[in-house]
């Protein structure tokens, strides 16, 4: 009698085929989103909703909770909420929520002045160009030195979050610019990258996650400009001239990133 009830609530295998395709659409429509601009917002919530259906899924049916002892889904489910907690611990550790102990903005200024003061130095003299035509003939003015015209713009992070300190840039079209990113993060690796908009930013994002040898930057033309990958508490720069017309965008193609770390780059005439 009990070998015939187990058998009468077992799934049978045209279940195991229904739950099997179920993920599959589930996972289908997980790659659609990633892919329609007016969810970008909403992604990460999406995502957690989806990911805990496929989980509950899985494990009431493939790993049998539905249908074992309720003390199994209990230890199963203490774990679980365990892993969890200590998840969301270190989130908040790391200012992934708020700004936390070591993604706060006074945590991460220390950080990012004390390991890069002596680069900044370094960087500021390399900004400075002279040629035989900046010298005048009077002795008088032999030091007098022309600095290059490039106009700097600064960006940073915000701590350890995935996010950029600015949602928007803006440069005139044709004008020579460099961009100096600040990775202010105790943490996380992140580059800046300058792509145009629309689907483009999430498919070079994309291809950048089998681009570890370069720092996560594919090789793609439609690519304007890119910093290298830039270590927590220092800073990169890129040098380039703005386009001439059209839309674009900067993000981070750092695997998981450019979910949240994006921004308008936006050109003047």
């Amino acid at each position: 009698m009990a070998s015939s009830h187990e058998e009468a609530t077992h799934p049978t295998p045209a279940t195991y085929a229904k739950i099997a395709v179920t993920l599959g659409l589930i996972t289908a429509f997980e790659v659609l989103i990633l892919y329609v601009d007016a969810l970008t917002s909403f992604i990460i919530p999406i995502f957690i909703i989806l990911s805990t259906v496929k989980f509950a899924m899985v494990a009431m049916f493939y790993m049998h909770l539905k249908f074992d002892n309720k003390l199994f889904t209990l230890f199963f489910a203490s774990g679980v909420i365990l892993a969890t907690f200590v998840i969301f611990c270190l989130m908040l550790l790391f200012g992934a929520i708020g700004n936390g102990r070591y993604g706060s903005p006074e945590v991460a200024t220390e950080i990012s002045h004390t390991e890069t003061h002596s680069d900044k130095a370094h960087d500021s003299t390399d900004k400075t160009v002279t040629t035989d035509s900046d010298y005048d003939t009077d002795a008088s003015k032999t030091n007098d030195v022309v600095v290059a015209s490039t106009s700097i713009i600064e960006i940073g992070t915000n701590g350890d979050q995935l996010s950029f300190d600015q949602t928007k840039m803006s440069a005139q079209a044709g004008e020579q610019v460099t961009v100096s990113f600040v990775n202010s993060a105790g943490a996380q690796q992140h580059n800046w990258v300058l792509v145009p908009a629309g689907p483009a930013r999430l498919e070079i994002a994309t291809l950048g996650m089998t681009a570890a040898t370069t720092g996560w930057v594919p090789d793609d033309h439609r690519i304007i400009a890119h910093t290298n990958l830039i270590n927590p508490g220092e800073t990169g720069e890129v040098s380039f001239q703005v386009p001439s017309e059209g839309s674009y965008e900067f993000v981070c193609t750092f695997p998981g990133h450019s979910f949240t770390m994006f921004g308008e780059f936006e050109i003047t005439q």
